[in-house]
C-alpha cells in the first residue's frame, strides 16, 4: 500500500525507502535469532551428545514449570543440606571415639597348665597372668579429642553455611520468578497498547493525517516489548528451574516430564 501511494503520489518518496529500512531492520533480526538458536542448539548437542530435531514452544515448556520444586520450603530434606547433616553425625561420632579413648585400655588374661610327665617340684603346674594395655603419655588422646571436638564445630558452622546458602538460593529464586512475571504483565500491556496505537495511527496515515514515522515507530515498540516478554517468560522458566535444583528436586523434575 505505501508503493501504491508513492506511486500515486500521495505519499513522499522517502516513505517507500523508510519502510524498506524497517523490513531490512526486521530481518537482520530474524538472522540474528536463527545464528542464536543455532548456537544454542551445538552447544545443547556439545553438552548432551543430542541433537534436537525440533524445540518446544517456550509457552508451553513454562507452563509444566508451575512452581519451585523445593518442598514448601522446607530446606532439612534437600540434598546439600541433608549431607552437611550427615557430616555432623560422623564428626559427633568421632568425638564420642575420642572421649572413649581418653580412658586406658586394659585387659587381663590367665592361663593353667598341667604336666603329664614326672612330677616334681618345678614343672608339675604353673599358673600365669598376663595383663596388656594401651596407654599414652604424651597427651596423644588429648590432641585427638581436641581435633575432634574442632572438626565438630566445623561441621555444625557448615551445616548452618548450607542452610544459609540453600534458603537464599530458593528465596532469590522465587523473587526473580516474580519479578519476570511482573515483567511480562507489564510487556503485554505495552504491546496492546502499541498495538491500538499503530493500528490507529496506519488508518490516519492512509488519510494523511500522520507520517509513516508515526506507524513505523510503535511497529519497533511493538517489537521491542515482545522480545522483552519472551526474555521476562524465560527467566520466570529460568528462576524455577534455579528452585527445583536448590531443593534437590530438578532430576526428580526432569524424569517425570521425560516418563510423562
Amino acid at each position: 500500500k505505501i508503493v501504491e501511494r508513492v506511486r500515486a503520489g500521495l505519499s513522499l518518496p522517502s516513505d517507500r525507502n523508510l519502510a524498506e529500512l524497517a523490513l531490512l531492520r526486521a530481518q537482520a533480526a530474524a538472522m540474528k535469532a536463527d545464528t542464536r538458536y543455532g548456537v544454542a542448539a551445538a552447544r545443547f548437542k556439545e553438552l548432551t551428545g543430542v541433537h534436537a530435531p525440533r524445540v518446544e514452544h517456550l509457552g508451553a515448556a513454562a507452563a509444566q514449570l508451575r512452581a519451585p520444586g523445593h518442598g514448601g520450603g522446607d530446606i532439612e530434606h534437600t540434598p546439600a543440606v541433608r549431607a552437611a547433616a550427615a557430616a555432623v553425625d560422623a564428626a559427633d561420632a568421632r568425638l564420642r571415639l575420642a572421649d572413649a579413648e581418653r580412658l586406658p585400655s586394659i585387659s587381663v588374661g590367665a592361663n593353667r597348665a598341667l604336666s603329664t610327665g614326672r612330677a616334681d617340684a618345678t614343672n608339675d603346674r604353673w599358673l600365669g597372668v598376663q595383663l596388656t594395655g594401651s596407654f599414652s603419655l604424651g597427651g596423644l588422646t588429648q590432641y585427638q579429642r581436641a581435633a575432634a571436638d574442632a572438626a565438630l564445630r566445623a561441621s555444625r558452622e557448615s551445616l548452618e553455611s548450607q542452610r544459609l546458602a540453600t534458603r537464599s538460593a530458593l528465596e532469590a529464586a522465587e523473587a526473580e520468578a516474580q519479578g519476570a512475571a511482573a515483567r511480562r504483565a507489564g510487556y503485554d500491556k505495552l504491546v496492546a497498547l502499541s498495538r491500538a496505537s499503530r493500528d490507529l495511527y496506519w488508518q490516519e496515515y492512509m488519510l494523511n493525517k500522520r507520517t509513516l514515522t508515526d506507524v513505523v515507530n510503535p511497529e519497533r515498540d511493538i517489537f521491542d516489548a515482545e522480545v522483552e516478554s519472551i526474555n521476562a517468560l524465560a527467566d520466570g522458566s529460568l528462576a524455577r528451574v534455579k528452585a527445583w535444583a536448590a531443593g534437590g528436586a530438578l532430576v526428580p523434575q526432569l524424569g517425570a516430564q521425560v516418563a510423562g
